[in-house]
């Protein structure tokens, strides 16, 4: 099922073409005004180019040394181009060239020292080393509340953004630890009744979604809702995300006609607002998708799933994280038809491109693992199930943890399989897994 959040791809390039050219301190150099256009373009258009800095610093070596202050802006933006192209090497050398022009002309405990942890803190979490890049992340945030104090949009904006990072790695619980930090300042700064206040919780409610706690999510949504409903009305997209999320967690809670019901009233706003053939609308198609093979029927399902196929693929195109979802929600469908065949197809497209975009250890790939295992295990191949149960199981308990519905449900597969087996001290062992992973 899809909750709608805070859009991971806004918040990576809106916080590093964001790098400004703040108020003169320390040894930061004045420059005359046609010169500040020109590091200004640098700084924020999405239409600069590597060759555009090189002309420009040529212009300017005469003017200025090496290590003066306009230099770090030029290494800071030619480093973020190369981390946009994945040229992670380059990428370093010009952001450790930033950092030590910066560090010679200011004693670094300024914005320009919390961007420049930020751009370290995306470089390594897009180098696949999260672990290193929330280091420097804390960084930031330490040098901000400093700098503006512990309540401020710039503290609450880079908790958000490294709460939507960890999220899309699926590290759950570090994403709401930052999630309910952006809540509080929020709340803080604007009180209960603003529309950032009620993305905060939208926000928190979809990381207990994702964790399986399925009571406090819908708390969270119900509390966005609320606000929405009376800060933006009720034709808002905002309000038609809220709605969508409250069917989500309905759906999980296996309240079908209810999910069905929220799920209606999102897609009604979207479709007034964005037309047929928005990505908003395909979510909807989706999720109604999953409802109608629990109630009405799989034809109909199928129906739903392929139309969100469609608008995904013309979007996106093959290699996205929806892509990938409503192929797994197609091949769910043709599983409980008992169409094995198409149902492994579906999977293993599902699985080739988590496995590329997401990764091995992400709870996507587990759950594509998963349900390759269920096809497996419906024609009598135990020890293929077993595979590709075990692949799952390793990749939730390290991603999710023990106490997770989805943990809980793997031990069980597992223990069916040594169920049908005969090998009833296994079937046993797991099912007593599951028991314990469930509480």
């Amino acid at each position: 099922m899809k909750v709608r959040r805070f859009c991971i791809c806004s918040v990576v390039f809106a916080l590093l073409l964001s790098v400004g050219i703040y108020p003169q301190s320390g040894g930061k150099t004045s420059v005359p005004p046609q010169l500040q256009e020109k590091l200004d373009y640098v700084k924020s258009s999405p239409d600069c180019t590597l060759e555009y800095i090189e002309g420009l610093e040529a212009e300017i070596a005469g003017l200025y040394p090496a290590d003066d202050y306009v230099f770090f802006r030029t290494n800071l933006r030619k480093a973020m181009i190369y981390f946009s192209s994945q040229d992670y090497g380059n990428g370093m050398n010009y952001l450790d060239r930033a950092k030590s022009i910066l560090k010679k002309q200011t004693a670094y405990d300024d914005e320009d020292a919390a961007k420049t942890e930020e751009t370290y803190g995306y470089a390594f979490f897009l180098a696949g080393n999260p672990d290193e890049g929330l280091g420097h992340f804390k960084n930031a945030v330490s040098i901000r509340e400093k700098v503006y104090g512990t309540s401020s949009s710039e503290l609450a904006n880079t908790c958000q953004s490294i709460a939507a990072l960890y999220d899309r790695i699926g590290d759950y619980n570090t994403a709401l630890k930052y999630f309910k930090r952006t809540l509080d300042i929020w709340k803080k700064l604007f009180g209960e009744e603003h529309r950032s206040t009620a993305w905060a919780y939208s926000n928190v409610g979809a990381m207990y979604h994702r964790k399986g706690d399925y009571d406090r999510a819908l708390k969270y949504f119900k509390k966005a809702l609320d606000i929405r409903k009376v800060v933006l009305g009720d034709e808002h997209v905002d309000t038609a995300s809220s709605y969508n999320n409250i069917g989500c967690v309905y759906h999980e809670k296996g309240e079908y006609w209810r999910s069905l019901e929220y799920y209606n009233l999102a897609l009604d706003i979207w479709i007034k607002i964005y037309g047929e053939n928005h990505p908003y609308v395909a979510d909807t198609y989706d999720n109604i998708g999953l409802v109608a093979s629990k109630t009405v029927g799989y034809d109909l399902a199928l129906e739903y799933h392929l139309k969100a196929l469609d608008i995904y693929k013309k979007t996106y195109g093959e290699e996205h994280p929806d892509t990938a979802l409503c192929y797994n929600n197609i091949g769910t469908v043709y599983r409980d038809k008992r169409d094995y065949d198409k149902a492994l197809e579906y999977f293993v497209r599902a699985l080739d491109i988590r496995r590329k975009i997401r990764g091995e250890q992400h709870p996507d790939t587990a759950q594509s693992y998963a349900n390759i295992g269920s096809v497996y295990h419906a024609v009598s191949d135990y020890e293929q199930a077993l595979y590709y149960y075990g692949r799952a199981l390793d990749i939730r308990r390290k991603t999710l943890g023990e106490k997770h519905p989805d943990t809980a449900q793997n031990y069980k597969d597992i223990g069916a399989v040594y169920s049908a087996k005969g090998d009833n001290e296994r079937a046993l062992e797991y099912y007593g897994k599951s028991l314990d992973s469930g509480k």
